[in-house]
């Protein structure tokens, strides 16, 4: 995408990475310099996607050579969006179909193909669309620049991280190895979505376990009475989908209140925008009811199982 690439210094992640728009006119007047692309990074989440990256760049932007089309144009308003071949499947869109990412609807007008993974299962969009998503109208993530002189490369380095403390400069192939670790973070924080899952699959399991020993008696008097197994059975995967239908209300609340606070930070709502569709929610309250007929399957197996005398004699 250029021959420098420049981005906020000592940012903890170079997916938080923000730089003043004003950096971008100043880099740009460099005389070595041939020409700068503003680009910007954000991340939002989808059904189809846990991680789905959008960046934003000027359509006329050198930079955007990068995103070799298969089909179609470059976006040239707002309401456009091209993507990658990637993405295009998993969400089986094509050509002038329409795309719904976090309550925004745009139209696909090209579809593109890099070879990079987490790239080809992105998008494109304006660069001022991309700024509104992350709640940064006047900043951008990257800036790309490429010199007149590629032998004068690290000079132009060199001059970039002295005149601007701020900004952090360096030669794009050591920027590509940035990128490829960004990419493990994301597979990282995927294993880490997985894993919870099972840990809460355990904890409803157990939950739920618990809950049957301690109404052994009860569940006997009830099959005393009549009640069959399959009733018995139903009662209990009952009780752990509203258990885990509550605990997702509890969660969701708690997590909206938690990512509002910190996009109210002063330094975090750089990079942190408050941004939620009803689609995140709807897929939160499916996955945790999938959780609790998973969770408490053997719990009402187990309890459908219990004979009515040797529950009565239970302790």
């Amino acid at each position: 995408a250029g021959n420098i690439t420049v981005m906020q210094r000592e940012v903890a992640d170079m997916s938080l990475s923000s730089l003043d728009e004003r950096v971008v006119r100043q880099i740009a007047a460099i005389p070595e310099v041939k020409t700068v692309s503003p680009y910007v990074l954000a991340f939002i989440t989808s059904p189809e996607m846990p991680m789905f990256l959008i960046g934003g760049l000027d359509p006329n932007s050198p930079a955007m050579r990068h995103y070799k089309l298969v089909e179609g144009r470059y976006v040239q308003r707002p309401t456009e969006i091209v993507i990658g071949k990637v993405a295009a499947d998993v969400y089986k869109v094509g050509m002038d179909d329409t795309l719904s990412l976090n309550g925004n609807r745009y139209r696909i007008v090209g579809i593109f193909e890099t070879g990079v993974a987490y790239e080809d299962g992105g998008g494109i969009v304006a660069m001022s669309e991309a700024q509104r998503l992350m709640g940064r109208p006047r900043s951008v993530s990257f800036i790309f620049v490429d010199v007149e002189d590629p032998a004068k490369a690290e000079q132009v380095v060199a001059l970039i991280n002295d005149r601007f403390p701020e900004a952090r400069a360096s030669i794009s192939s050591e920027f590509a190895q940035s990128t490829n670790d960004m990419q493990t973070s994301v597979g990282m924080l995927n294993a880490i979505q997985l894993l919870a899952l099972l840990i809460g699959g355990i904890v409803v399991a157990n939950t739920m376990i618990m809950s049957i020993f301690e109404r052994t008696r009860e569940i006997g008097t009830l099959r005393a009475v009549g009640w069959r197994r399959r009733r018995i059975l139903g009662q209990v995967l009952l009780e752990s989908l509203f258990l885990c239908l509550v605990a997702a209300v509890i969660g969701s609340l708690l997590g909206v209140g938690v990512v509002t606070l910190i996009a109210q930070a002063p330094y975090a709502s750089q990079f942190v925008s408050a941004t939620w569709s009803l689609d995140i929610f709807v897929t939160a309250f499916i996955t945790a009811a999938v959780l609790g007929i998973l969770g408490g399957l053997y719990p009402a197996w187990r309890a459908s199982k219990l004979e009515p005398a040797e529950a009565l004699r239970y302790e």
